[in-house]
């Protein structure tokens, strides 16, 4: 006798006959078999076949498909396709003149108007968001809701907006007209009106318009001069320049009555290779008030330090 010939049983496939330790008896048949052919199509089981209750489901129409014993289920959706009533419904963007077909990976549900839409024109500026809004609006009905808003209430809120109070207008007695002081309108400074109120105040004995800061009005100079020396000097000529600039202007800041911190002279050898021979570094230095003499770079007592602060403080950051 056999070493464990009396575990387990045999399998009843004719050709098989392998010694199984744990034999899976069939249900239907009554037989025995391996794990190889324990399912019924595996052992073609004449009984089972009328029982089997297989199917598969479409994805494109979501129906089912019987599957029979012993079929391939690849042959039997191929031959369903064939009649399928989704695959020749092909959805394409809504935007205009796009051809991209809307697949589950392929698309995105606008949070605005709820349309699908290609991932090229998910934006609410890319594909005709209004329209379609509006469209699915007039679909709703004025009782029904959309998004937690009614299509008559939105309606009834655009309609109820009361319109935009008008300025008052004053004229004044050069014959124009000009927003009168409880309007809150700003005047522009570089405007001929600014002059006119002057002029105007001054007949009257009320204290003019006040002035803009020096300092606010050549903040945009400033900046557009520090962004070319930025820009066209290499990347470690600023940063020497930066660091010179903002030393000799902190010097001022600190001590502004010192005089003999407002003359930079222009011979010295490390004033001229990290600021000299640059111009964008002298236009600075031009902007913080400084004046270009044959030898020095002056800074007047009069020059406003308000300005060379706003220098100071742009090259710092």
């Amino acid at each position: 006798m056999a070493v464990f010939s009396d575990i387990g049983d045999r399998c009843a496939l004719p050709g098989c006959g392998i010694q199984d330790f744990l034999p899976f008896p069939c249900d239907k048949c009554n037989n025995v078999y391996c794990v190889t052919h324990c399912a019924y199509r595996k052992h073609e089981c004449p009984v089972a076949g009328s029982e089997d209750r297989r199917a598969i489901v479409c994805l494109l129409c979501k129906a089912g498909l019987p599957l029979e014993s012993g079929s391939d289920p690849n042959v039997v959706f191929h031959e369903h396709e064939k009649t399928c009533p989704g695959s020749n419904k092909v959805v394409k963007c809504p935007a205009p003149r796009c051809r991209n077909k809307l697949t589950s990976s392929g698309s995105v549900v606008c949070p605005r108007c709820k349309a699908k839409v290609c991932l090229e024109h998910r934006f609410e500026d890319a594909h005709p968001c209004n329209e379609l809004r509006d469209s699915r609006l007039r679909k709703l009905g004025g009782g029904q809701r959309l998004d937690g808003v009614s299509a008559a209430s939105v309606q009834s809120a655009s309609a109820a907006r009361p319109p935009p109070a008008p300025a008052k207008v004053a004229r004044s007695g050069y014959g124009r007209s000009q927003a009168s002081a409880g309007s809150g309108a700003p005047v522009d400074p570089r405007s001929p009106m600014r002059e006119i109120l002057r002029e105007t105040a001054a007949r009257r004995g009320a204290p003019p318009p006040p002035s803009k800061p020096a300092a606010a009005a050549d903040a945009v100079p400033i900046k557009a001069q520090f962004h070319a020396m930025s820009s066209r000097m290499p990347a470690a000529a600023v940063a020497a320049a930066k660091d010179t600039l903002v030393v000799l202007l902190g010097n001022v800041v600190k001590n502004p009555g010192d005089a003999k911190f407002r003359t930079i002279k222009r011979g010295n050898p490390k004033v001229h290779e990290k600021i000299g021979r640059h111009p964008e570094c002298v236009a600075m230095l031009k902007a913080a008030g400084f004046v270009e003499s044959a030898e020095t770079w002056d800074l007047p007592m009069s020059a406003p330090l308000q300005q060379l602060q706003a220098v100071h403080n742009t090259i710092r950051g």
